[in-house]
């Protein structure tokens, strides 16, 4: 768990479709994916992921996951 969402900086957070495209990017860690790709509604499939961040008295990090997106 990270802990308080306040606590981090210089986060960026990318979200990819299975061609690579990227269909999300953010540096705010409230904000959220409503699982639009240009405006629509993107069909159910599967995502890729990654984010870097600091958090305050520790060396960066980075995470990557996947995420399936269900209709």
């Amino acid at each position: 768990a990270l802990g308080s969402l306040t606590a981090i900086s210089n986060y960026h957070l990318r979200i990819y479709n299975r061609w690579g495209k990227l269909v999300f990017y953010t540096e705010n860690p409230f904000a959220k994916w409503d699982g639009r790709v240009n405006g629509k509604t993107a069909d159910g499939n599967l995502f890729v992921w990654n984010a870097d961040f600091s958090l305050a008295g520790k060396p960066r990090e980075w995470r990557k996951g996947t995420l399936l997106l269900l209709r």
